[in-house]
Order: C-alpha cells, then structure tokens, then sequence
C-alpha cells in the first residue's frame, strides 16, 4: 500500500481501469486490487483538493458494467467506457490527457487514430527492448521507447 500510496502522492494524474474484478476461472474469488487501487487514488484526490493541490484521475470500466449496483457513489462522476480494445482505450484517455491542464501542449499531429496505427510498431519495439535487458525493461526506458516512436512519426 505504501508504493502504491507514493506513487500517487508523486503523480498529478492517475489513470484506473476496472476492469479487472471479477472471479478466476477456477475459484470464486474476485480480485479488487484495481478497484483498491482507484479508491486509494479517489481519496488523495480529495485531500489534495482539501490542501489547496491537485490530483486528477481517470476510471475507465468495461461497456455495460453494472458499477451503479456495486458503488452508486460513482454515479455523478464521468467515468469513461471501453470494450477492452486499444481502439476504444486510447480515445478516452487522449481525450482526458488532451483536456487535462499541467499535461502540457500536445503536438498537433499527434490523434488517437495515429496512437491506434502505431500499436503493432510499439508492441515490436518493446519486445526487442525486453529482451536486450533481459525482460527487465526500467520504466523510464519504456517511456524513451514511446516518446521516439511518437516523435519519429509526428512532425
């Protein structure tokens, strides 16, 4: 809890998908670390605001998840749907990065369509990369990846 805490106490914006609670297939255990996780993000964001500061987060669910009978107290809130595909993720969280202020100024060129496009060029480069650093790819080397292939392809 506390890396997770740190993590958004360093971090200006969160992005939560929860997706990811339901129950194995081999057991009816249900798992809630995404939901904890946004919860957690939920909380800071208000004790920021209390401070004076800002954290802002994003909730992407499934399409058609019943949230509203499980946690009616995210009902005023705009949470944003997908169906799991890239092609219905990335438009949402460019539109909420997009509109976000402190993200700074997007390149022009730069759509969700041409994110889109560019995802089977991404996925070939992060796998080369995993596999000069033996799986054990840093995060900041992650982000170098992207931002070059991003750059290498918006003027």
């Amino acid at each position: 809890m506390e890396r997770i805490s740190s993590a958004l106490r360093s971090s200006r914006f969160s992005i939560h998908d929860l997706t990811r609670a339901y129950g194995a297939v081999d057991s009816n255990l249900a798992r809630f670390n995404m939901p904890f996780e946004f919860g957690m993000a939920f909380v800071h964001a208000e004790h920021e605001r209390d401070r004076g500061e800002d954290h802002d987060w994003l909730a992407l669910l499934p399409a058609e998840h019943p949230y509203g009978e499980f946690i009616s107290d995210l009902g005023g809130y705009d949470l944003q749907w997908h169906d799991g595909t890239a092609a219905s993720v990335v438009p949402p969280v460019f539109a909420w990065l997009y509109s976000r202020s402190g993200v700074g100024p997007l390149p022009p060129d730069l759509t969700p369509r041409l994110l889109i496009d560019l995802l089977p060029e991404l996925d070939a480069q992060m796998e080369l990369q995993a596999e000069l650093w033996g799986d054990r790819l840093p995060w900041g080397e992650r982000v170098k990846v992207i931002r070059d292939l991003v750059a290498s392809r918006v003027p």
